[in-house]
């Protein structure tokens, strides 16, 4: 390899990837609390799931302090999860400290 190539080659790469985002314009996302906060909240995992709703694991139920309930949160009539409402779920037989996150093509997680 040519080393006194590469700092040319930076030069380039540097200068083609500020014309590239010159351009590009990125909006800022904001946060807004929900209305109704989770029944169970505890810090657990959350899932969008395919059909728009919101899965979130808790680390309520069981006996070893990791947790089988989850809730649904299911957005609201206009699509806004701020006034969406949330629902039990049925408990896991057992309880999972960590769960794959995949969701497969027909929306089965």
């Amino acid at each position: 390899m040519n080393f006194t190539s590469v700092p040319r080659a930076s030069a380039i790469a540097a200068a083609l990837a500020a014309s590239v985002c010159h351009h590009v314009a990125l909006a800022a996302g904001t946060w807004q609390q929900i209305t109704a906060l989770c029944p169970n909240a505890s810090g657990g995992g959350l899932m969008l799931l395919s059909d728009g709703t919101v899965l979130c694991k808790s680390e309520a139920g069981g006996t070893d302090g990791i947790g089988n309930i989850w809730n649904r949160l299911t957005p609201n009539s206009v699509g806004s999860y701020v006034g969406g409402s949330w629902s039990a779920i049925a408990a896991m037989r057992d309880t999972r400290l960590y769960f794959a996150s995949q969701l497969l093509m027909d929306g089965r997680m």
